[in-house]
């Protein structure tokens, strides 16, 4: 009894000097994938039969009466499937590969996910809008995520790019296994770079917990690390002036999104990156279309048709990204407008556009803008097309008009660059609620600047 108080005391204690020295770093998570030449066929069997398994137990969590007091017990699961006379019978199949810890880790996130469901209910109902209909959580076809909650004992690094997994044989080799921690890096040309550039010796880097990931083009390993704030900072920034060579010379850069254009500058530039449906695309969704579903055929199909997808999605990342450090190349720092591009699909919107805002990259810009500290984000209500610099009042334009005209003082000027040169003037000091609600010919804001 003492034994067993006083291990409950260590762990306690153990979790207090955590949850202290977690304030003072920063979270980030880095995804390496498995090299999937190097793996055996034991190691492959393993892996495929790892993500069966979760699959099963979790439509057994699922089809309980209440997950919640669900009890994790035996090596067994029961799977509902059919017998030699095609009728539906519940058999109790093995658990091999899933560790106990990894059925922990499905079952708090199938209990998750009822919390998460709740307090989209509650705060609809906060807010005073129509609560969304609430079911109960379904079957899965397939599982494409396993927890892997304690480092350590779920999984544990054997190398610089080599990771042991629980239940499964040997080692496994990582793809960007470098990105985990600068201490191993193989070429450590920039590591060394970074040092002298910062000029203090490393701290360790601490893992948490990880993700077991399956995707169409193999498997991923997703680590939850943690570095010294200030250490994480000085690194990234310093990373940032090696690489991209950011301009700290207090440069500003509005920008305006659209249709035609997907990004117009203020300085009248404009960034156009599609990346439409391959041929290879359109093939395999037409192959996809004729099989019949969930036959063998319907199953290959499918995973050709996601790949596919996955490939063009990358593409666009990679667009995005460069575009993004681009951008940072021109100017310190960017102003654009909060736009609800996913708004702009609709068929009722004003700015149609579902194939492009599909084959661009604006989503993906707009999520790396808000993310992005040296950009400042204008609210979506800010009249950054219809606002006159020169005279200070409001002239609507529809979105297919391409040059702005003020009605009050006939001042001119191409209408993209005009709003994403207003975005910089507005950020000074926006319109205000009660100046948005008076009339357009009344000035307001800081205008007078042309």
């Amino acid at each position: 009894m003492l034994d067993v108080k006083a291990r409950n005391n260590k762990i306690k204690a153990s979790r207090k000097a955590t949850k202290e020295r977690r304030q003072t770093q920063s979270c980030r998570v880095v995804t390496c994938k498995i090299d999937q030449s190097k793996l055996s066929a034991t190691q492959r069997e393993a892996l495929r039969r790892m993500f069966l398994e979760a699959k099963w137990f979790v439509n057994s969590i699922i089809a309980s009466d209440d997950l919640f007091q669900y009890e994790i017990k035996g090596n067994t699961v029961p799977v509902r499937c059919k017998d030699e006379r095609d009728e539906w019978i519940l058999e109790d199949r093995p658990i091999i590969a899933l560790s106990r810890q990894m059925e922990q880790g499905l079952l708090q996130e199938c209990k998750d996910a009822i919390h998460a469901m709740k307090a989209k209910r509650d705060k609809a109902i906060k807010e005073g809008r129509k609560p969304p209909k609430l079911g109960r959580l379904k079957y899965r076809k397939e599982v494409a995520e396993i927890p892997l909650k304690q480092f350590g004992k779920t999984y544990r690094f054997a190398g610089p790019d080599t990771v042991r997994i629980q239940n499964v044989p040997g080692k496994l080799h990582l793809e960007g296994a470098s990105r985990l921690n600068p201490d191993h890096d193989t070429d450590r040309s920039l590591t060394v770079r970074l040092d002298a550039l910062l000029g203090f010796e490393n701290k360790p880097v601490e893992y948490a917990n990880a993700k077991l990931l399956h995707r169409e083009d193999g498997y991923y390993l997703a680590v939850t690390t943690y570095e010294d704030t200030d250490q994480y900072e000085a690194r990234r920034n310093a990373r940032e002036s090696i690489l991209h060579h950011t301009p700290a010379d207090g440069s500003k850069l509005g920008i305006d999104a659209g249709q035609t254009d997907q990004l117009t500058l203020s300085n009248g530039e404009t960034v156009n990156e599609y990346v439409p449906e391959s041929l290879r695309l359109k093939k395999a969704a037409r192959q996809f279309a004729r099989r019949s579903k969930y036959s063998s055929g319907w199953w290959d199909a499918l995973h050709v048709l996601r790949l596919e997808y996955l490939k063009e999605a990358r593409q666009r990342k990679a667009l995005a990204d460069q575009a993004f450090h681009d951008l940072h190349a021109k100017a310190a720092t960017l102003y654009v407008q909060d736009e609800q591009i996913s708004k702009w699909k609709r068929k009722t919107s004003q700015a149609r556009g579902s194939r492009k805002i599909q084959h661009g990259i604006l989503g993906r810009l707009y999520a790396k803008f808000k993310q992005d500290e040296h950009t400042i984000m204008l609210d979506q209500w800010q009249p950054t097309t219809a606002w006159c610099p020169r005279c200070g009042r409001r002239t609507k334009h529809p979105p297919g008009r391409e040059t702005y005209r003020c009605a009050y003082c006939d001042y001119t000027a191409r209408r993209d660059p005009h709003a994403a040169g207003n975005m910089i003037i507005l950020s000074w000091r926006p319109l205000t609620r009660q100046e948005l609600y008076q009339d357009r010919s009344i000035p307001v804001g800081p205008y007078g600047s042309i």
